[in-house]
Formats: structure tokens, C-alpha cells, sequence
């Protein structure tokens, strides 16, 4: 309960300096009180508070970054598939498919502040481990490089593999 007495005494101090509605008859009714400066403050100006925003400090980091809705998506032109779905389920145990927009599903995922980076293979069916196996062979990559997300079903490739990884894709048919 001490560390609220300042803030008490604080506080009716600022309600006596504050002008009451009916101020002429309480100053006739207490005579005895001596008399006071009243200064136009309110609870605002008395608890520091800045109505002015301009006088917020600002983050200099956040002046150069583009909102993300204001960024450009810029994905690189994908030819269509070489081979059609009947002849890649007769050749592979797996079988990635396109975005609704004929895109090949494969990201890239920046984390840790962009210090590392993951891309990520969705929209596989079929026989993901053997994906997984032969993905470490086209890429030259250790297994501990790549992995299989055992919640969400998507090959994670460890390192910016993106370039490689996706013409592997484009050379496979996909």
C-alpha cells in the first residue's frame, strides 16, 4: 500500500488545482482556505501525456522497409510440364502437382532476421521418402539436409538450394 501514497497525493493534488463547475460558491463557503492559484492542468498534461503524435520517436529501421503489401511478387516464368501425369505415375513412386496458377509448388522461407533459409516442396503425393532420397542424390546434398515435415507432409531442404532444386523439378517433368 506504500507505493500508492504518491500516487493518492498526486492525485488530489491535481483534483484542488482543477476548477470545479461550481467554483464562486465553494470559495465563498471556505473562506478559511488560503487562496490558491488555480491552473487550467488535467489529468493528461499532469500524467505526461503527448496528444501530439509528431513527437513520438520513431524506429529508424522501420523507414526503409517496403510494407508487405506494397512488395512486388516476382516469380520467375515456369515452362509448362514436358511430360503428362499418366507417364510421370508410371515413372516415379511420386508425384508433384501445380498451383492452381501452373506454378511448381516449391518456396522459399527466410528465417531467424534472413540469417537462414529453408525451401519447401508442397503439393507432393505418393511416395514422399523416396523423394526425399532422390532429391539428395540430384542435389548433391547430405540426408541430414533434408527432411520431411511429419505434420504438414512437405520436403524441407535446408540452405538456398531454390535454383537447384527447382530445375531438377523442371528436368524431371514435374
Amino acid at each position: 500500500m506504500r507505493f500508492l501514497l504518491p500516487r493518492v497525493l498526486s492525485t488530489g493534488r491535481q483534483a484542488l488545482l482543477q476548477q470545479p463547475a461550481f467554483h464562486a460558491s465553494l470559495a465563498q463557503r471556505c473562506s478559511f482556505l488560503p487562496a490558491i492559484q488555480i491552473a487550467p492542468a488535467s489529468f493528461k498534461t499532469h500524467a505526461g501525456y503527448k496528444p501530439n503524435p509528431s513527437e513520438k520517436p520513431v524506429n529508424p529501421n522501420v523507414r526503409n522497409k517496403i510494407h508487405e503489401k506494397k512488395r512486388p511478387i516476382k516469380r520467375p516464368f515456369v515452362p509448362p510440364p514436358t511430360k503428362t501425369e499418366e507417364e510421370l505415375i508410371a515413372a516415379l513412386p511420386y508425384i508433384i502437382r501445380r498451383t492452381p496458377y501452373a506454378q511448381l509448388p516449391i518456396y522459399r522461407k527466410f528465417m531467424s532476421g534472413g540469417n537462414r533459409c529453408i525451401i519447401l516442396i508442397k503439393k507432393v503425393d505418393g511416395d514422399r521418402s523416396k523423394l526425399v532420397e532422390d532429391l539428395t542424390t540430384a542435389l548433391g546434398l547430405e540426408r541430414k539436409d533434408i527432411r520431411l515435415n511429419p505434420t504438414t507432409q512437405q520436403v524441407e531442404i535446408k540452405g538456398n538450394h531454390f535454383e537447384k532444386a527447382l530445375d531438377w523439378m523442371l528436368q524431371t517433368g514435374f
